[in-house]
């Protein structure tokens, strides 16, 4: 069961990271051609019903269950303890956050309103904010992963390189 848990748990990770990637070429190629602008942006939403929240909703359960599945023979680390939090952190602002502005770029782009107008602009910026928090977010969860054999080895703390 653990290994089964494991490999949803990669496969949403997969499935989650891609969708960002998409995400911001997307974006970029709704912002560079005002002409496209709404298919893109309705395809960047649509791929968020479809594939950002489906796959980072897996990621969250995946995780969880592998956290429930192991702490009884690890208990419960401090790095396993943040990257939990930060997680959390990321469902948040993807959904409450991220999620929301794109449907308002689309309803603006269904409406007639340019990406050059300021409301555009101002959405703009609050989601570079916002994705980049997330990316920066998603990043150190990444690392804590990649380290927490070091972190399990050594009591906790990252060890040192001579």
């Amino acid at each position: 069961m653990h290994r089964l848990i494991r490999i949803v748990h990669f496969l949403a990770l997969a499935i989650f990271l891609g969708s960002i990637f998409g995400h911001i070429v997307l974006g970029r190629m709704a912002a560079a051609d005002p002409a496209v602008a709404l298919p893109v942006l309705e395809a960047k939403l649509v791929m968020t019903y479809v594939l950002t929240l489906p796959g980072l909703g897996a990621l969250v359960i995946s995780g969880a269950a592998l956290a429930f599945l192991t702490r009884k023979r690890t208990g419960l680390q401090r790095w396993l303890v943040a990257k939990l939090a930060l997680v959390v952190a990321v469902a948040l602002n993807g959904a409450l956050v991220l999620t929301p502005i794109a449907a308002e770029e689309v309803a603006l782009a269904r409406a007639g309103v340019g990406a050059l107008s300021p409301v555009f602009e101002i959405l703009a910026i609050r989601e570079s904010i916002a994705g980049a928090l997330n990316l920066a977010a998603i990043l150190a969860i990444v690392a804590l992963a990649a380290f927490r054999p070091a972190l399990r080895a050594s009591g906790g703390a990252l060890p040192t390189r001579t």
